[in-house]
């Protein structure tokens, strides 16, 4: 994963939060970008028709894998709400 890609793409993310961002921090929002489209794409499948057609135990699977990235992903949402309080 390239962890510069938001930073230099989208100047908002550079600067979150009017601070300019340090390395692990953009990869966060890397992670958590990468994350979301998987819970999206995820979530998609499991509300749709294909869905029924999906066996014990691979359908209570899936929805408890939608369950924790969906939580995973409201972690991450924490720890960058936190990034404008860190200081070094």
């Amino acid at each position: 994963m390239d962890s510069a890609r938001y930073c230099f793409t989208d100047p908002k993310i550079k600067y979150y939060k009017n601070n300019i961002l340090e390395d692990w921090q953009v990869r966060v929002l890397n992670e958590k970008a990468d994350l979301d489209v998987k819970i999206s794409k995820l979530h998609a499948f499991v509300y749709s028709d294909k869905y029924k057609n999906v066996l014990f135990p691979d359908n209570v699977l899936l929805a408890k894998q939608l369950g924790f990235m969906t939580a995973y992903s409201g972690i991450l949402a924490d720890r960058i709400g936190w990034f404008d309080l860190e200081k070094p």
